[in-house]
């Protein structure tokens, strides 16, 4: 039986395939049928499907190079600008939909050649069911203790991988991370990075807390936070920004991905310009940190961009 929707992304566990899974449970409850790949780097035939929605553009790429095609009623989601985009211009314009996170993003590729009666934005989506503030007891104070930390909300925390592909490192800007970092090592203020391969960075402060766990533990760590931090100078997301919130966590953040349209109206205060200097960003961290918001607060704000609300807007603009 062919299937409303055929939903692609990649074998990694995070952040990707998650996106594709909660995506499909969310469109599952809106009462659509789905199907599921994680094969799209691997020549795999389009799936028995009306629609077909990848999770990034990459997947879309990497899917129609292989087998020289773009299946009919294709959406897929756009993460961030990138200096290839003319190329990618040639499949995405074959396109049903062009979902992007930003509107930064999306007048970006439309600047560039997008065509505009196929681009929409709206905030990247989150699970509040997962992600939320939680309460004393339900917070996992074993493996919490496993990496020496107790359970109170103290830390001001990042969330990203550390990997050494110089485009990476560049527009994640691990180097002022490492610099903010450091400052407030200085003045004791605990922090702590949430993602795998941080134990490879240089002249990082031996005092941060290395969190690499399974993308199942982050909202244990999320709960942690008392600030989260992202300063990233091109982002899709960041998801991380939203996950966090949705667990309490006060932001401050750059402006770029969806942070403007997700902290504009409570905290345009915690919004920096991209080539913020890192002292500007220790000062900015240090000035909240005694006064951050209510969680709850926080929270409640966030979860109103949820997957489920995200597959509503996305399911009435394509899939009717």
């Amino acid at each position: 039986m062919k299937a409303d929707i055929g939903i692609y992304h990649g074998d990694e566990a995070w952040a990707l395939k998650g996106l594709g899974i909660d995506f499909e449970k969310a469109f599952q409850e809106l009462g659509f049928t789905t199907a599921r790949t994680d094969q799209v780097f691997n020549g795999i035939r389009p799936l028995n499907a009306r629609n077909h929605f990848f999770v990034q553009q990459g997947q879309l790429l990497a899917f129609c190079s292989n087998l020289n095609l773009i299946p009919k009623n294709t959406i897929c989601l756009f993460t961030h600008y990138s200096s290839d985009f003319r190329e990618q211009l040639k499949v995405l314009n074959r396109s049903k939909g062009v979902i992007f996170f930003s509107q930064y993003q999306e007048a970006l590729a439309l600047s560039n050649g997008l065509k505009d009666d196929i681009s929409t934005s709206i905030i990247m989506a989150a699970d509040p069911k997962k992600h939320r503030v939680l309460k004393e007891d339900e917070l996992n104070k074993k493996l919490i203790q496993s990496f020496e930390l107790n359970s109170k909300r103290e830390h001001v925390g990042f969330c990203l991988k550390y990997w050494e592909k110089n485009t990476y490192q560049s527009r994640k800007s691990y180097g002022k991370i490492i610099e903010v970092i450091n400052k407030l090592a200085k003045v004791g203020i605990p922090c702590m990075i949430l993602g795998p391969g941080w134990k490879k960075a240089k002249n990082l402060s031996d005092k941060v807390k290395l969190i690499e766990t399974e993308y199942e533990n982050y909202e244990h760590f999320y709960n942690l936070m008392s600030i989260f931090t992202s300063i990233s100078i091109n982002e899709g997301g960041p998801l991380p920004l939203l996950e966090s919130m949705m667990c309490g966590a006060t932001p401050v953040a750059t402006t770029t991905g969806f942070s403007n349209e997700l902290m504009l109206d409570l905290y345009p205060q915690n919004l920096l310009p991209c080539m913020t200097e890192s002292n500007d960003i220790a000062r900015k961290i240090i000035s909240c940190y005694h006064r951050t918001a209510n969680p709850l607060l926080v929270s409640q704000h966030a979860q109103a961009f949820s997957f489920l609300n995200a597959a509503k807007l996305i399911s009435s603009k394509f899939f009717q």
